[in-house]
């Protein structure tokens, strides 16, 4: 789970930067790409498949014109990671329409060459989706508990006697409990005591006889 809300962290990051960038050093050509993206993108809003398709190129594009090639193939890397997080994200037209949104105010902020509004405009873009992301992660989380619950339930029906070897075999791996120090010392005592009455000389018989027949 961390690796992933990593990369989506690290996307937002990215592209924030790489959107400011952009700003500053987008050629005519390459800002002429991101416009037809666009366009191709509203064309495409009743297809999810080809918007995201579509979405994953603008986004590179944008790392590209941003001419920086280090933080352009770490996006590259986060988007890749992030594709199928994001495509489920899109599967509805309204969340295809929140998106087409955003991407129009980025390029407007291209146009405009205003870097500070860019950078803005790209975190509010990613933002809008991030909760949507921690929404579908956790359901996702979720749909693998299931099975792998179900079959060791299964297993534990078909073969049960399996299943308690395996349970008696983790009892006894576990420590034995350590004792109390009371105890200990309780246990040393008896043991001096025993000790000492070992140790001690028997009483000869003749002195337990003059006891008895000694007058009174």
């Amino acid at each position: 789970e961390n690796t992933l809300v990593e990369f989506v962290e690290a996307r937002l990051i990215l592209a924030t930067e790489l959107a400011g960038l952009c700003a500053e050093r987008t050629t005519p050509e390459e800002l002429a790409e991101m416009e037809l993206l666009v366009e191709r993108m509203k064309a495409a809003i009743h297809s999810t498949e080809e918007f995201c398709k579509l979405n994953l190129t603008f986004h590179l594009t944008m790392g590209r014109a941003a001419k920086n090639q280090v933080l352009n193939n770490i996006l590259t890397s986060a988007c890749e990671q992030t594709r199928e997080l994001i495509t489920k994200s899109l599967l509805l037209e309204d969340d295809l329409k929140i998106a087409l949104r955003g991407l129009i105010k980025i390029l407007e902020t291209f146009r405009n060459r205003n870097p500070v509004k860019a950078r803005e405009a790209m975190r509010h873009h990613l933002q809008s989706f991030q909760r949507g992301y921690k929404v579908l992660f956790d359901a996702s989380l979720k749909t693998m508990a299931k099975p792998a619950a179900q079959a060791e339930k299964t297993q534990a029906e078909k073969n049960p006697l399996k299943v308690s070897q395996k349970a008696a075999r983790a009892r006894r791996a576990r420590p034995p409990p350590a004792k109390s120090s009371a105890a200990g010392k309780k246990g040393k005592t008896l043991s001096d005591g025993r000790l000492a009455s070992l140790r001690r000389p028997p009483a000869h018989p003749l002195a337990a006889m003059s006891t008895v027949l000694e007058p009174h």
